[in-house]
């Protein structure tokens, strides 16, 4: 990776890191970074370009995403998992589809976890659906890491995944629900809340007392709700 002087020693340490992190996930997946790097052409670290989408061109440039995308399906555990946190940072659509079977069907959990990360990463309406489904995984991993990503997501089918994930078997997962849907502030959630109020755990009670007070405190849901809102409850 050649130096960049003008951008500054800050710069170039976040990129290094960056680049050093990305270059460890494809070493798992069988790939060469550097290698890969020396066919992509450099890039400017501030103002015109950040230091991630430096990385992101790395991850993105031929021949990476095709023997990634390779990898996630036909690799060991460790190069699955790897093949689909480099896709991630990559933020190549290429990389949506495969990835989104990878998250509902990899037979391995870790798998399933980093590639519903991979997803977090990107912005696309696609990937809602599979963090849905994602966050009724039995794993508790898997669903913990689907339910935090619906919560940065303000989309209309949200409120409603994260209201059944109080219903999941891991304590952890139905008390990071009850603890999004305070911050989401969807009063249709309420009712499910109340629910939670009883739940076995001690943690998840006080996470949904904690929901439902936030909801109160917001009078109606808060300034969040008016993108969820409809008529009844969950």
């Amino acid at each position: 990776m050649r130096s960049l002087s003008s951008t500054g020693t800050r710069c170039t340490a976040v990129l290094a890191g960056s680049f050093l992190c990305l270059a460890t996930s494809l070493a798992h997946a069988g790939i060469d970074a550097h290698a890969v790097a020396r066919r992509t052409p450099p890039a400017d670290c501030p103002a015109a370009s950040s230091s991630s989408a430096t990385v992101a061109k790395v991850a993105a440039a031929a021949p990476a995403v095709p023997l990634l995308l390779h990898r996630l399906t036909d690799g060991d555990e460790v190069a699955r998992r790897a093949a689909a946190d480099a896709l991630g940072r990559s933020s190549d659509p290429r990389a949506l589809t495969a990835l989104g079977q990878a998250a509902r069907q990899d037979r391995s959990a870790v798998v399933r976890q980093a590639a519903v990360a991979a997803l977090a990463r990107f912005r696309h309406p696609s990937t809602v659906s599979v963090l849905v489904t994602a966050s009724a995984d039995p794993a508790a991993p898997v669903a913990e890491t689907a339910v935090k990503a619906l919560l940065a997501r303000h989309d209309a089918r949200a409120p409603q995944a994260l209201s059944n994930a109080l219903h999941h078997p891991a304590s952890r997962v139905r008390q990071v629900a009850a603890e999004s849907l305070g911050q989401l502030g969807d009063v249709r959630a309420r009712g499910a809340l109340v629910k939670a109020l009883k739940d076995a755990n001690a943690s998840v009670r006080e996470a949904a007392a904690g929901a439902l007070e936030s909801l109160d405190d917001d009078g109606a849901g808060g300034p969040g709700s008016s993108l969820f809102r409809s008529d009844g409850l969950y």
